[in-house]
């Protein structure tokens, strides 16, 4: 019986190819359709040391809402999200496991208690949603975690 060998291709610039579907695509390059409607909802893109971006469409409205940045696939690698593309960053996650939320400019480190995240805000955790998008929850009314709340 042979053997097959994998061999890994090296990273070219800009190198396209076409997909089984016959629709041309770059290497390192991920479009991403979820909703089942057939648009494009996210589209990664990678380099050869594993940084990547991508830009996530969330709401159904074929603009995009948010992007990720990537240093890298290691435990000390970090992503940082921008919800609403307004050029702040709202959710860090790394080194390793941790996570911090942006308010008003600053970083806050997430606590996981009880299956809820917190973040200390004036001395007192508050809940917070990191997911789809990062929202400050009061008084069971979500608020946005972005703008110096």
């Amino acid at each position: 019986m042979k053997k097959i060998r994998h061999v890994r291709r090296p990273f070219r610039k800009y190198p396209l190819t076409a997909n089984c579907t016959g629709r041309a695509e770059f290497e390192n390059t991920v479009f991403g359709r979820h909703n089942g409607d057939g648009t494009i909802d996210s589209i990664l893109v990678a380099d050869s040391v594993y940084r990547h971006f991508s830009f996530v469409e969330v709401d159904g409205d074929g603009a995009f809402d948010s992007y990720e940045f990537t240093t890298g696939m290691d435990v000390n690698s970090e992503s940082f999200r921008d919800d609403g593309m307004d050029g702040q960053y709202d959710l860090r996650i790394g080194p390793g496991g941790a996570m911090a939320v942006s308010v008003g400019s600053r970083w806050h480190e997430v606590v996981h208690e009880d299956r809820q995240s917190y973040v200390e805000l004036d001395g007192k955790l508050v809940p917070v949603q990191l997911f789809p998008v990062v929202r400050i929850i009061e008084n069971e009314k979500d608020e946005s975690a972005k703008g110096g709340e």
